[in-house]
């Protein structure tokens, strides 16, 4: 028992307990490197699935970007010590069009979720609407909203909807 080998308030047990201190700590050091690597892999995979989406560029060219940034990892970071490392971070990114589906779902999600606190929390709001022809003439209708808060307002553009037809098509 530990009780028999390390007796109460002797030097041994001491040095015992320290010892299982000193290796739990080293074991949540690992675990939290490794937490924090998962989440910075995570968050840019986030980021990349945000640009295509905001740039409206297809999921599928999320493997492509990925590729790129091996390739340019490559180049950029050949004469650092830590060049595997860092490629080895970006070969962990999970880009796939179903994950950048359901990134950008979330991302929505988290928008959505923001925009409506706002609305509840918020003094006064209005909201407005304008519509133009893109360059192909094609109708586009944006939302706009602006919250006002006790100390000041925002704005956000909730949305732009094209239409299908021509703006200067005759019915």
């Amino acid at each position: 028992m530990f009780s028999d080998s390390f007796p109460v308030g002797s030097a041994l047990r001491k040095e015992k307990l320290h010892s299982f201190k000193r290796s739990l700590q080293q074991q949540q050091n690992i675990m939290a490197v490794s937490m924090s690597q998962d989440i910075a892999v995570t968050r840019a995979s986030y980021e990349i699935c945000y640009l295509l989406g905001k740039n409206m560029k297809p999921f599928t060219d999320a493997e492509i970007v990925k590729e790129c940034f091996i390739n340019a990892s490559n180049i950029l970071f050949d004469k650092f010590s830590s060049k595997t490392q860092l490629i080895s971070q970006i070969r962990q990114l999970q880009l796939s069009d179903s994950i950048c589906v359901r990134r950008i779902e979330d991302i929505s999600k988290h928008v959505s979720d923001c925009i409506i606190d706002d609305l509840k929390n918020c003094k006064y709001f209005s909201l407005a609407f304008d519509s133009s022809a893109d360059v192909s003439s094609k109708s586009q209708c944006s939302v706009f909203c602006t919250v006002l808060y006790g100390t000041g307002y925002r704005t956000r553009r909730f949305s732009e909807v094209s239409a299908h037809e021509r703006s200067n098509q005759r019915s």
